[in-house]
């Protein structure tokens, strides 16, 4: 009985570090989010912002395209170079992209 009883306490202890573990992971993104567009025009960061956004909808209704992936890396590597005319160049392309592909789920399907 008391061995059964350690085992619980012990497993329930585990999936607490894992839980708060998992938490860290979340802050030291968005802390890295944050460093990314720093530097940038507020016009680049919402475009960025906005192009993340569009993706991650996209992604959900599993209508996002390869492009838009594509254009979405490229902003953020223009990000991390301070480019803000390229953030807001491929962010915007990236937004598009997104939304034409959950545009396309509305299109009837051909046989």
């Amino acid at each position: 009985m008391n061995k059964s009883l350690i085992a619980i306490a012990l497993s329930g202890g585990l999936l607490l570090l894992a839980g708060c573990q998992g938490g860290m992971a979340v802050k030291h993104d968005a802390a890295k989010s944050g460093m990314m567009t720093a530097g940038l025009t507020s016009e680049a960061s919402q475009a960025l912002a906005q192009a993340k956004m569009d993706i991650k909808e996209a992604a959900s209704k599993e209508a996002l395209w390869i492009p838009a992936q594509k254009a979405l890396k490229k902003a953020q590597a223009a990000a991390k170079q301070h480019n803000s005319a390229a953030v807001i160049k491929y962010a915007k392309k990236a937004s598009e992209l997104a939304k034409l592909g959950i545009g396309q789920l509305s299109y009837p399907l051909t046989h």
